[in-house]
């Protein structure tokens, strides 16, 4: 039986011993031909999502309790033109962008940060750690499902312990924005929203950039990550003094993307560029770095070590 053979018109050459060596190998674990191959198919096919947040403050205005959220007619190729979109067709007039971040997440897979609401003078070191905390939003956005087209998203904005933003299930089409808004206070009758837009790009799970635990984790002083289990609570420093470097030439503008460790005390330490424009440029953006202010992540309610990494922006000098 092993020796027969079918006419090379219809299935070619049948040979049993080939077959036999397929189950073996199956049966007993050993590597099968084009398993390999296939596996690494099967990965690049994968799918997740690039979720762009950008945090606005919106003066005098008043948002509605958990508004649906607005589908914007378009994407946009830079804030400014996005702050323009807010203003002009929306007629949302006094809007201030305060942070804008990337992240790349796979489903069943969340990001929590803490976005820092309140303004700061430069070098100034007085003010309580504590009072700075006050005026944080803590942020959290987990990714349910991606299809290509979509994906599914649970977003959430808090502030002093009381929800501002809540939106589950929400499903963003691929390269769409969305608007969500709430209220962050009344204070001297003059309301004072919270906007955030999202922009979802879904893609291979190879070319997600930014995963959480690239953008911070907790580590020992030496920047060595440390193992945290799935109970633990791990929130990323909060930037509260941002130093934009400026130079004295006319060089192209851009943004060098820096890495460091976030002590206990917020100061930056270790730190060395991620990715870079102009390696002109290398020095003064770990210049700028180093004097940025941080407070500290947090392991379970305990201050601790993390590693961060920040944009540092260029801006030229007239």
């Amino acid at each position: 039986m092993c020796e027969a053979k079918r006419s090379s018109r219809t299935w070619g050459r049948f040979d049993c011993s080939a077959l036999l060596g397929f189950i073996l190998a199956s049966v007993v674990g050993l590597p099968i031909p084009g398993a390999k191959a296939q596996s690494r198919v099967a990965e690049r096919m994968r799918l997740g999502a690039s979720v762009t947040m950008v945090l606005y403050r919106a003066q005098g205005r008043r948002a509605d309790p958990n508004p649906e959220p607005v589908r914007l007619a378009q994407t946009f190729d830079s804030l400014d033109a996005e702050v323009t979109y807010l203003r002009k067709t929306l007629g949302i007039e006094q809007v201030t962008p305060v942070h804008i971040r990337s992240v790349g997440l796979v489903p069943g897979e969340r990001f929590q940060d803490g976005v820092f609401m309140g303004s700061r003078t430069p070098g100034q070191d007085q003010e309580p750690l504590e009072d700075l905390a006050q005026q944080v939003i803590q942020r959290t956005v987990a990714l349910d499902s991606v299809s290509r087209t979509e994906a599914s998203l649970n977003i959430a904005l808090t502030h002093r312990g009381r929800t501002i933003v809540r939106a589950d299930g929400v499903e963003v089409r691929h390269f769409e924005t969305i608007l969500l808004e709430g209220m962050l206070s009344e204070e001297a009758g003059e309301p004072h929203a919270v906007l955030m837009t999202i922009t979802v790009t879904v893609l291979p799970l190879a070319q997600l950039r930014n995963r959480p635990q690239e953008l911070s984790a907790p580590c020992d002083e030496y920047g060595r990550v440390l193992a945290v289990q799935p109970e633990d609570v791990f929130l990323p420093p909060v930037l509260v003094e941002r130093v934009t470097p400026k130079f004295p030439s006319r060089r192209p503008m851009g943004s060098i993307l820096l890495e460091g460790i976030v002590t206990p005390q917020g100061r930056v330490t270790n730190a060395r560029v991620v990715r870079t424009f102009d390696r002109e440029m290398d020095a003064f953006a770990l210049e700028a770095f180093q004097r940025f202010r941080f407070l500290p992540a947090q392991l379970n309610g305990r201050p601790i070590h993390a590693t961060v990494r920040e944009e540092v922006i260029f801006q030229t000098v007239p």
